[in-house]
């Protein structure tokens, strides 16, 4: 595996722990993440000499913040999961950041779905899901595939 994906693992995780602790993504770990990705990515397309990388990276982020931003609009996604994918995108190339982001949809609506059903049999009123974890597990597939 990649020194990259290590990098961009231990990023998550550390995002889901505080997720789960606070209900929040803090900004700071945002952007070390994004200079760190920048840094790679740079780093890459000099040593390559393919600048194409570069502009791969700032595709894939333009792209997912247009998907993405109407599920923040519609309050299905809050803004701290959308940064989460941006910094997916600023490790990965354009096609396993729109992999990971699909199939993190899927997998927090299996999660939701659980959620709702445990609740309802349990009478218990219903909670938001932290995110970050199916961002994190579906970037695990995605990396050991």
């Amino acid at each position: 595996m990649k020194l990259v994906y290590f990098c961009l693992v231990g990023i998550l995780g550390v995002a889901v722990i505080i997720d789960c602790q606070t209900f929040k993504i803090p900004n700071a770990l945002i952007v070390g993440a994004l200079v760190g990705g920048f840094v790679v990515k740079g780093t890459k397309a000099i040593l390559t000499g393919d600048l194409l990388i570069m502009a791969d990276m700032f595709i894939a982020i333009l792209l997912t913040m247009i998907i993405l931003i109407p599920l923040y609009v519609f309050k299905a996604l809050g803004a701290g999961d959308i940064k989460l994918f941006i910094v997916i995108s600023a490790y990965t190339s354009m096609k396993e950041s729109l992999y990971i982001c699909l199939l993190s949809l899927f997998i927090g609506a299996i999660i939701g779905l659980i959620k709702i059903l445990s609740t309802r049999m349990n009478n218990i009123s219903f909670h938001k899901i932290h995110y970050s974890i199916p961002i994190f597990l579906a970037t695990l597939i995605s990396i050991v595939q």
